[in-house]
């Protein structure tokens, strides 16, 4: 890793005052050989760089002693606000509905029927208290590959009819509600390989099926998990041998416990997840909720 996480460039973990000769030379040696004895971050810093896949735990070819993760409460809140909305249904459907007089040998009734049903189904099975589908009802899988089945060939076909109609005469708005839809069509198409190669890899991950438009309340097609236990496991799997694990994880939170800041409901919430991490992390190491001790604190000279 070429760059320490965010706030180590400026600052440092020492026990002296930061007015004391010794701090602004430990804080340069920390910079300069990306060695740190504690490493702190908050929810926010931990799923981004996991998501992007950058590796804050490895500094200069070891690994960091003791990693602390702050607001741990709210790793899910954090990977659910980074996750971005994939396949509008509903914009899917609104130009298939504008082409389907335009283009009748390809844009049928029972493809207008098949995207109307996933688009029904999945707008039955929304959970007012969270804008995510988190699991996947055997009748949301069912209408998907329905959906598939019959969108599947479209792009390659719009394609060609475009392909034939004369420049001079199409009119304008059709082309590009033409084009906008093969597009649409090949997000679709991508969004269902997506599904079936991560239920293939990975077959024990809940997969987030969908996001709703926090203003127009409309179903996209996303994939991904912002399960907590799931976004820390991607910092611990090695993509090579250099890969370094810390020898200690501590999770905190202020909120967890506190009854004045937080609900029953939403306690409870946040108690899963960091359940959720326990059994993922326990599966990584297999030792199931044990945390193995840290060495004596002993900073790096």
């Amino acid at each position: 890793m070429q760059e320490l996480p965010s706030g180590l460039r400026d600052w440092a973990l020492h026990p002296a005052d930061k007015k004391a000769p010794g701090f602004a030379r430990y804080a340069e040696h920390v910079i300069q050989s990306q060695h740190a004895d504690i490493v702190v971050t908050n929810h926010a810093v931990t799923v981004l760089n996991a998501l992007t896949r950058k590796r804050l735990l490895q500094f200069g070819g070891s690994g960091i002693p003791v990693w602390m993760i702050d607001e741990a409460d709210r790793l899910r809140t954090s990977a659910e606000s980074l996750v971005q909305d994939g396949v509008s249904l509903h914009r899917l459907n609104t130009l298939l509905q504008a082409l389907r007089l335009a283009a009748p040998s390809i844009i049928t009734e029972p493809v207008i029927a098949d995207t109307t049903a996933l688009f029904n189904t999945l707008v039955a099975h929304r959970k007012p208290e969270s804008k995510l589908l988190r699991d996947m009802p055997q009748e949301v899988i069912e209408r998907l590959a329905g959906a598939h089945e019959s969108l599947a060939p479209l792009s390659s076909a719009l394609t060609q009819w475009l392909d034939q109609l004369d420049p001079m005469v199409i009119d304008l708005d059709l082309r590009d509600q033409a084009l906008e839809l093969i597009e649409n069509l090949e997000s679709f198409n991508e969004f269902v390989e997506s599904l079936r190669s991560a239920a293939q890899d990975e077959p024990h991950l809940k997969i987030t099926l969908v996001a709703w438009s926090d203003k127009k309340h409309w179903p996209s097609l996303i994939c991904g998990s912002t399960n907590p236990g799931y976004v820390m496991n991607r910092y611990f799997r090695a993509v090579n041998e250099d890969e370094c694990s810390p020898q200690a994880v501590m999770f905190t939170s202020a909120t967890l416990r506190s009854f004045s800041s937080s609900s029953r409901a939403l306690r409870s919430g946040r108690q899963a997840d960091m359940q959720d991490i326990e059994k993922e992390l326990g599966v990584f190491n297999r030792t199931p909720g044990v945390i193995p001790a840290p060495p004596p604190f002993s900073p790096r000279s």
